[in-house]
Parts: C-alpha cells; sequence; structure tokens
C-alpha cells in the first residue's frame, strides 16, 4: 500500500489503521478518551498525541509489518480530528 495515497476519507492507511484499531479495540478506545480529556487544552496536543501515538504502538499495529510505519501516520490530522470531536462532546 503507497503510504501517500489517500484511504478512506484519511490522508493514508497508515493514518486510517492506527484510527481503527484505537476506535474498534475497547480498551485502546478508553484509553484514548480519557488521554484526550487530561491533554485536548495543552499547546503541544499535537507532539503528546504522537508521542501517545508511539507509545501505543511501538511497533506499529498489529497490521504493520514494522514500526517504521508509523512515520506516515499524520498525526496532524488526527490532533485536529480528536479536538474537533472532544469540542463536539463537550457542546452536547
Amino acid at each position: 500500500m503507497n503510504a501517500q495515497q489517500e484511504y478512506n476519507g484519511w490522508t493514508n492507511w497508515n493514518t486510517w489503521n492506527v484510527l481503527l484499531w484505537l476506535d474498534n479495540e475497547y480498551n485502546l478506545y478508553k484509553t484514548k478518551e480519557s488521554f484526550v480529556r487530561r491533554n485536548e487544552h495543552k499547546q503541544n496536543f499535537e507532539s503528546l498525541v504522537k508521542s501517545f501515538l508511539l507509545d501505543m504502538f511501538p511497533n506499529g499495529t498489529p497490521d504493520m509489518e514494522s514500526a517504521e510505519e508509523m512515520e506516515h501516520v499524520n498525526y496532524k490530522e488526527i490532533t485536529e480530528t480528536w479536538q474537533e470531536d472532544y469540542e463536539y462532546e463537550q457542546n452536547q
């Protein structure tokens, strides 16, 4: 899979795959939600998101062939999506 090719509405397969794992495994999802609630307001949220995801998947997701595939994840896109989701939930 070309890491630069758009995939299912995301920048690429790598970004989509990380989010797939986080949103479809209950314990990972709860961990992500807790992380976002604690850190969303911080100035360095994007760098925290990247560190969080690299900690969660130090060898890449189970679908990835190696940890190097995490280099192709669009952390900025994930950060913006999580911020939008958090703001939406706060306004409900």
